[in-house]
């Protein structure tokens, strides 16, 4: 683009060139794109960007700095929640513990009927406090932990817990279960409670008398549906979003509540990947419905079923502590739910992880799978048997495999029972039962062979051949040889029996509910008593012969487990 100026001489046919010259102007006219309306119009683009781009960042900027602060005013907000409620269960506590005792030594009806009201609206608070604390939670990162059960039992629990209260408002409850099987869920008990207890108690609250409630259970895929509708007072429509938020209420009804419920159920549903809606028509009733993902179970889906049974007939202390080996996530959150609520439950993913829980936890019982990576169950058992801390643990080996010849070789390496999957949960609940019984007669049998001057032919001749008869008789025969010295300590007893201080704590705590001390002391009193009843040595010479180096202590101890003074007990003698 732009001017230019030729000059323009001709040649003719002999090749010579004429004397005279043109001059010819030429102008080429730019480009639209390059003309100076276009670079103006470059420049204005370019500015407008800038402006665009600086004013993006400022409001990404202060958007941030808001959603900070909304971050920082709702974690505040949380966890004064969280203190309060806290704060509050205390003294709710020392005001529920009372009522018991009082209602039993107040028999007149009007003290009864007022400590009723008293207990009841307490309860009432605790259910509050609650559920503020669990709105207070932050959703839970752990949901893949979850023990999966079925929600069939649950459901029925609270229909059974709910149709008196429906009947005192002459309520028509109604359940309709579609699901025609047992539905496995992924939620924590409480938090399944929790949502399907506050839809009908919001049903409950805003259906008048003579009014209706249908609750419903079905599946779609994989996906459970809890729908609870009501013939109630009904929401209008520009108020059915704000009815989830945290501390609303309609004033559709002189109806009390904090306004906290629903949002709970939101907040619990949404936790786990689940969904909420509501149809409500004022005046009419209105309609929650719940979606939430069902999980899979392999081998055993009639095992979550019991799972949350309320007719666990298992009669166990929570003080037993049952190790779980399985390397399958699901199966082992199946068995530990059958277990946790009457039995405190650890467990592994494999033999080696499961074999290091037994030396540091010593459990009273050890459920193993027996196909395993990294150690298997045949060689975890095998390790088991061939460590004297631990060899006295009973282990049932819990295995897919059903034939005879792994079930033998299971049994051979001393497992104490073998079961099959799929297995009856009943029938796991009883072996385990019985194991423990079985255990508990044999360490019974065991402490009364730990009497120094006992006769070792009041044992079974089959329990004398056990691993754990030949180790009650090395601990006797190591304090035997050794109870006269006042400085045989329990290191040196753990050493003797090429054990560690604490395996050996553990283990005689185990076996005969007894520590190294208290079993050496024992010894001392014994061999003591016999010393006072046969001979005529001093009460000081014979505390030290029997071990203890200060007369006034031996005194104490032997007062403490013979309820008499070795002065008095050889007079009786």
């Amino acid at each position: 683009a732009g001017s230019y100026h030729f000059i323009v001489k001709v040649k003719d046919q002999y090749g010579q060139w004429s004397d005279d010259k043109t001059m010819v102007a030429l102008t080429v006219t730019p480009p639209w794109w390059k003309n100076n309306v276009a670079y103006v119009t470059y420049i204005i683009i370019v500015l407008f960007i800038m402006w665009l781009i600086i004013t993006a960042r400022y409001r990404a900027n202060v958007a941030e700095q808001a959603n900070l602060k909304e971050k920082e005013l709702s974690n505040l907000k949380t966890q004064l929640l969280d203190n309060v409620s806290h704060e509050l269960k205390t003294p709710l506590s020392l005001i529920l513990a009372p009522l018991e005792s009082l209602q039993k030594s107040h028999k007149d009806s009007d003290t009864q009927q007022k400590l009723a009201m008293i207990q009841r609206n307490s309860y009432k608070l605790l259910d509050q406090i609650n559920q503020l604390l669990q709105l207070s939670q932050r959703p839970s990162t752990a949901v893949k932990h979850v023990t999966p059960y079925a929600i069939n039992p649950v459901v029925e629990q609270l229909i059974e817990d709910f149709t008196p209260l429906f009947k005192q408002k002459n309520i028509t409850f109604e359940f309709e279960d579609l699901t025609q099987k047992t539905i496995p869920i992924k939620l924590e008990l409480n938090h399944t409670i929790s949502i399907i207890s506050n839809l009908l108690s919001n049903a409950l609250k805003y259906t008048p008398n003579t009014g209706k409630v249908l609750l419903q259970l079905l599946t779609q895929k994989q996906t459970l549906i809890i729908t609870v509708s009501d013939t109630g007072v009904g929401i209008d429509k520009e108020h059915l979003e704000t009815v989830f938020q945290r501390f609303t209420r309609i004033d559709t009804s002189n109806q009390s509540g904090s306004g906290i419920g629903l949002a709970l159920v939101k907040q619990l549903v949404e936790q786990y990947g689940g969904t909420i809606e509501l149809k409500s028509e004022l005046n009419k009733g209105s309609c929650f419905t719940v979606s939430l993902p069902t999980t899979q179970i392999d081998e055993t889906s009639n095992l979550t079923a019991l799972a949350v049974s309320k007719n666990n007939n298992l009669c166990a202390v929570k003080s037993n502590k049952i190790l779980i080996i399985e390397d399958n996530d699901e199966m082992r959150d199946l068995i530990t739910s059958l277990f946790i609520s009457s039995f405190t439950c650890i467990s592994a993913a494999n033999g080696e992880l499961g074999l290091a829980l037994c030396k540091n936890e010593m459990p009273d019982l050890v459920i193993s799978d027996v196909m395993m990576p990294v150690m298997d169950g045949y060689q975890f058992i095998k390790a088991l048997r061939s460590d004297t801390a631990i060899s006295h643990i009973p282990v049932l080996l819990l295995s897919a495999k059903a034939d005879t010849h792994s079930k033998l070789k299971g049994l051979d390496l001393l497992a104490d029972d073998y079961l099959s999957k799929p297995f009856e949960p009943q029938l796991l609940l009883s072996r385990v039962q019985g194991l423990l019984t079985i255990r508990e007669v044999l360490n019974q049998h065991l402490k009364q062979q730990l009497p120094a001057l006992s006769l070792t032919t009041q044992l079974d001749p089959q329990m004398a051949q056990s691993k754990d008869y030949v180790f009650t008789e090395r601990v006797k025969t190591t304090v035997k040889e050794h109870y006269q010295d006042e400085a045989f300590s329990v290191e040196e007893f753990a050493a003797a029996l090429y054990l560690s201080p604490r395996a050996l704590q553990l283990k005689m705590k185990a076996l005969y509910n007894l520590t190294p001390s208290d079993y050496i002391r024992n010894i001392r009193l014994e061999f003591a008593q016999e010393l006072l009843k046969n001979s005529e040595l001093a009460i000081g010479l014979v505390a030290q012969q029997v071990g203890f180096n200060s007369q006034s202590y031996f005194a104490r101890c032997f007062k403490a487990k013979y309820n008499m003074s070795p002065k008095q007990f050889r007079e009786k003698s």
